[in-house]
């Protein structure tokens, strides 16, 4: 290996130890409840294949997967220079971006809720009220029509009533009897049963 390739390898793999230390802060600034469960386990775990697959990529890339000591100690030095110089600066950027998105995500709520859904809302219920509205208006016109036809056919009843001759007239009666026998007997079964 030469001695440009061990200088992009160190470089590299300090800059790796600061990439993981970046990591490890947003992981546990967002990974890490207060209890332990299996899922946080598997999840540590895959944390931490990703982290070595791609400072082996990395490797890959800068001198063909070699593994030396001193990539272990470059890497140890990233991380060391990333927990002494940078961690502080960038925890409270993170916590910067971390408001900045919640404010941005709230906005883009509050401005979908007050342009979409709102809106939605206030045509449905309205929507939902002409319907009501024109239904009932229908149904008062039918009941209105079916009270009509019921009156007219009251009034053709007792026309054709007043000049139906006497016999048919006791003939009618005499049905409407028992007819009446008839049904008082089907519910008198029905109730049995």
């Amino acid at each position: 290996m030469t001695l440009t390739v061990q200088f992009y390898t160190i470089l590299s793999m300090t800059l790796m130890g600061i990439f993981v230390g970046v990591a490890v802060d947003t992981y546990g600034r967002f990974m890490h409840p207060s209890r332990w469960s299996i899922l946080l386990f598997l999840s540590d775990i895959l944390f931490w294949i990703v982290q070595g697959l791609l400072i082996f990529f990395v490797l890959l890339k800068v001198n063909e997967g070699e593994i030396r000591f001193y990539i272990f100690v470059a890497l140890l030095c990233g991380f060391a220079m990333y927990r002494a110089l940078f961690q502080t600066f960038y925890n409270y950027f993170l916590t910067v971006l971390i408001r900045l998105i919640r404010t941005v995500i709230q906005f883009t709520l509050n401005v979908t809720r007050t342009i979409v859904v709102k809106p939605i809302q206030t045509f449905i219920r309205l929507f939902i009220q002409l319907f009501a509205f024109l239904g009932s208006m229908l149904l008062a016109f039918f009941l209105f029509v079916f009270r009509i036809i019921v009156t007219l056919l009251k009034w053709i009843g007792r026309l054709i009533w007043s000049i139906t001759p006497e016999y048919l007239k006791n003939q009618l009666k005499r049905l409407a009897g028992f007819m009446k026998i008839m049904q008082n007997k089907i519910k008198k079964w029905f109730g049995r049963v």
